[in-house]
């Protein structure tokens, strides 16, 4: 008899019936999300740190360098000794970043952190999606990896939800107590995988045999090559603008309290939305990338309208990559064959992180010249025509890239 009978669709009640260690990665994920420090960093640079623009452009060109450097090596290590271990070890960088910020806020101070904090984010972005869908296979359910990893990201933006709605009642008049926070999640979710038993998979005899096999497997995938370079273009604008996006809502003249909100509702919007990524991993990859392109124009037009109802358009912009990052993270998951899925889904953070980096100083730079809100604007604009190149690329494939 099938246990989720009678139960609906999208009940989270369901999650009661997959196996502990699931379970326990559901918690990690939630904890993992639970940042409240996240929702008005940005800001603090500035304000508690006294940082101009263009050394704010430098922090975010050592975080993106950082997350390059651990991205890859940090996917190979999961796929060869512990997916698990791994994520702990992310777990423990992240709490001493944020002691570090907490402990010494200037620019140097914020620099090691956030290097910290990059290889956090390496250490979790393949390592999660891998070992859940190890663990599915475990139990019989990988073909059920679609809606699981909807409920998995659901977790991580509900506590990114949380974590904004406390930052919305502190803000940063209380930013020790907001970092405080941050640590102890960061410490909190490194010990609860410390309860999960990873379950064994076929692994490569060496590291350097794990790397290999992953890029081959790429280069023999002609869709495989096309999705990694959706999700490096995906993590580009994404990776980069979401770092922005409380100054930019506070330079419409939005206060702490109302950026942090309108991140909130972000976060929980997303939640929704994740739930049922099944329907969304349906549509075909052209028109997945010409939804994001045209959600390009919506950020164009809120940058250049620049009054404060002009958040509603950048927050649409948000909510469309937010969702559609977890549904490429899928698709990636889904077509690859081998056991090497933790490197090859950290092959488009790669180059992501190696271009990312420059990115964030060329923004720092163009800000500095003209505004932070032109320099985004040009690059949306860009953006919006490089998508377009990709979502014809796309049309070479299936209309259906879920198995």
């Amino acid at each position: 008899m099938n246990p989720d009978a009678g139960l609906p669709r999208y009940s989270f009640k369901r999650l009661a019936h997959v196996s502990r260690n699931i379970r326990i990665l559901f918690v990690q994920q939630f904890l993992e999300g639970l940042v409240p420090i996240y929702a008005l960093y940005p800001i603090m640079f500035g304000r508690v740190g006294g940082l101009s623009i263009e050394q704010i452009g430098f922090l975010f060109a050592i975080w993106s360098l950082a997350y390059l450097v651990s991205e890859l090596p940090s996917g190979v290590l999961a796929d060869y000794w512990s997916r698990k271990n791994v994520m702990i070890l992310g777990g423990v960088a992240r709490g001493f970043a944020f002691l570090i910020w907490l402990l010494s806020p200037t620019f140097t101070g914020y620099a090691v952190g956030f290097a910290l904090w990059g290889f956090t984010i390496a250490c979790s972005s393949g390592s999660s999606t891998a070992y859940l869908h190890s663990e599915l296979t475990t139990e019989g359910k990988e073909h059920q990896f679609a809606k699981y990893l909807g409920r998995l990201k659901s977790m991580y933006w509900a506590g990114t939800l949380l974590g904004f709605l406390i930052a919305a009642i502190l803000t940063l008049k209380h930013s020790t107590i907001l970092l405080t926070i941050s640590i102890t999640s960061s410490f909190i979710y490194s010990a609860v995988l410390l309860f999960a038993t990873e379950h064994p998979y076929e692994r490569q005899d060496s590291y350097i045999k794990t790397l290999i096999a992953g890029f081959q497997e790429v280069r023999r995938s002609k869709k495989l090559r096309y999705l990694c370079t959706v999700m490096f273009s995906i993590y580009l604008i994404i990776g980069v603008l979401e770092e922005l996006f409380p100054r930019l809502y506070a330079g419409l003249g939005l206060s702490d309290t109302i950026v942090a909100l309108i991140s909130a509702f972000c976060m929980s919007v997303v939640v929704l939305l994740l739930v049922k990524m099944e329907r969304f991993v349906k549509f075909s990859y052209s028109k997945q990338v010409l939804i994001m392109s045209a959600a390009l124009i919506l950020l164009v037009a809120g940058v250049v309208i620049g009054k404060s109802y002009a958040a509603v358009l950048i927050l649409m912009f948000n909510l469309v990559y937010q969702l559609f990052r977890p549904v490429f993270e899928h698709h990636i998951q889904d077509v690859a064959k081998g056991s090497e899925r933790a490197t090859i889904g950290s092959i488009p953070g790669l180059i992501g992180g190696l271009l990312g980096a420059g990115v964030f100083a060329i923004l720092g730079k163009v800000s500095a010249i003209t505004s932070e809100r032109s320099a985004i604007a040009y690059y949306g604009i860009i953006w919006f025509f490089l998508m377009l190149i990709l979502s014809a690329w796309g049309m070479k494939f299936s209309r259906k890239p879920a198995r």
